[in-house]
């Protein structure tokens, strides 16, 4: 009884911050683990403070946590994170170095944030392009992301960005799209010159619309048989294949 008071109350709090469907589901699936979209949106911490303290039992060792840019902007693991922190600071207005006060502000900018576009400028020397996406991995408010023309070989953070409605990883040497299997919402993808080939991860994106694949490694349409995808432009509704031509 005292479980199923606390994960009520955590259904609450969480309704908050994502959505009332989710926290109704949490309270009525009481003996089922967090669902990842939950995960995707609450650090370890936030849970804790939350009352959820059986995390270990209740979460389970699949449940990837999503870390906050803030946690990436103070300590980057590594020196392509620091390249993305800073060229999200420089993106969103921060100018300095690293500091708690600019993280929490470049946090508060990047959560008001809906449309994100990360393109390294050409006439910037040294380049420095974007090659990890874990510090936008819990910026679960995005709806268009555009990264096009850095450096990204994965993109498996994004499997936490469901509300995506449009993605551009145009110009990268992307080859796993894995991750865009849980961006159900997304209806527009560019991956033009890239190294994708499997096109299975979008075969369950019924809200697709138009796929762009010009000078990629795809040779396989199988997946993509029960879509329909619409014109580059927007104006005639095209078979698969006439689709494709198209791009």
């Amino acid at each position: 009884m005292a479980l199923e008071i606390t994960l009520m109350k955590l259904s609450v709090e969480i309704s908050m911050e994502i959505s009332m469907e989710i926290g109704v589901k949490l309270s009525m699936k009481l003996s089922m683990k967090l669902s990842m979209n939950i995960c995707s949106r609450l650090s370890r911490k936030k849970i804790a403070l939350l009352g959820l303290v059986l995390v270990g039992q209740l979460i389970g060792e699949d449940c990837a946590f999503a870390k906050p840019f803030y946690d990436y902007c103070l300590a980057p693991a590594d020196q392509e994170q620091q390249d993305t922190v800073d060229a999200i600071m420089l993106k969103l207005g921060v100018w300095g170095q690293a500091s708690p006060e600019n993280c929490t502000l470049t946090q508060t900018r990047l959560n008001e944030t809906q449309y994100l576009t990360l393109w390294p400028d050409p006439l910037e020397t040294p380049r420095n392009p974007a090659r990890s996406l874990h510090p936008i991995e819990a910026s679960t408010q995005l709806l268009t992301l555009s990264v096009a023309k850095n450096e990204i070989l994965d993109i498996s953070p994004l499997a936490n960005l469901i509300n995506l409605t449009y993605l551009n990883i145009n110009f990268n040497p992307v080859s796993d799209i894995t991750a865009l299997s849980h961006l159900v919402q997304l209806k527009v993808l560019n991956a033009v010159q890239t190294n994708v080939s499997d096109l299975a991860p979008l075969a369950k994106l019924g809200r697709l619309e138009a796929l762009y694949l010009s000078d990629s490694r795809v040779v396989d349409l199988t997946p993509l048989h029960g879509l329909r995808l619409i014109d580059k432009w927007g104006a005639d509704e095209l078979p698969l294949n006439a689709r494709l031509r198209a791009i």
